[in-house]
C-alpha cells in the first residue's frame, strides 16, 4: 500500500472503488492483494479485488482497456476466491470475464478464466459441467505454447477425474 500512496498520498485502500486509478495503479493494488491473500489476510485481500473489479467497471471507457485490466483482476481474484471456497461467487465472474474475451476476440486471455470456472464446477460437485471447461483450457493453453499451464491442467484432470487429454 505504501508503493501505492506514492501516487496517491491523500487516499487509502476504502478509496479504491472510487476514485480513477491507472492501469499500473490497478497492476500494483493487484499484485498487493494476491501478497495479501498469501500473507493470510484473506478477508482484506478478497474485499481489495472487488473494489478494484467495480473500479474498473465504473471508471474504464476504452473497451479493450477495460478487458485487460478486468481480466487481469478477475483471474486472480477467481482464483483466490476458489481457494477459500467461494466457488459459487467464481462462476459469475469468470463468466462475465469469458463474455468479455468473446466480445473482444481475445482468445488467448480466457483460457485462465475457464480453468478457474471449471475448477469450481468440480468443487460444486459438477463433474459433467467440469470436463469441456478443463478441455477448452488446455487445448487453448497448447494453441499458445503454454506448455507448463497445459501440463498441470492435464495432472489435475488425470489425478481427479481419470480423464486422458491428447
Amino acid at each position: 500500500m505504501d508503493a501505492w500512496r506514492v501516487t496517491q498520498e491523500d487516499h487509502d485502500v476504502h478509496d479504491i472503488a472510487t476514485m480513477r486509478l491507472t492501469n499500473y495503479e490497478i497492476i500494483i493494488l493487484n499484485g498487493i492483494a494476491i501478497n495479501l491473500f498469501t500473507n493470510g489476510k484473506r478477508e482484506s485481500a478478497l474485499r481489495l479485488f472487488e473494489d478494484l473489479r467495480n473500479n474498473i467497471n465504473h471508471f474504464i471507457v476504452d473497451g479493450v482497456e477495460k478487458m485487460r485490466t478486468y481480466l487481469l483482476v478477475s483471474y486472480n481474484y477467481t482464483k483466490q476466491l476458489g481457494l477459500n471456497n467461494q466457488h459459487y461467487r467464481v462462476l459469475d465472474i469468470t463468466e462475465e470475464g469469458i463474455n468479455r474475451c468473446i466480445q473482444y476476440f481475445d482468445v488467448r486471455r480466457v483460457a485462465g478464466l475457464v480453468v478457474n470456472k471449471a475448477y469450481s464446477l468440480l468443487e460444486l460437485g459438477d463433474k459433467e459441467k467440469s470436463v469441456p471447461h478443463f478441455a477448452i483450457a488446455y487445448y487453448v493453453f497448447g494453441l499458445f505454447n503454454r506448455t507448463e499451464h497445459q501440463r498441470n491442467i492435464k495432472h489435475y484432470v488425470e489425478e481427479r477425474l481419470g480423464l486422458v487429454f491428447s
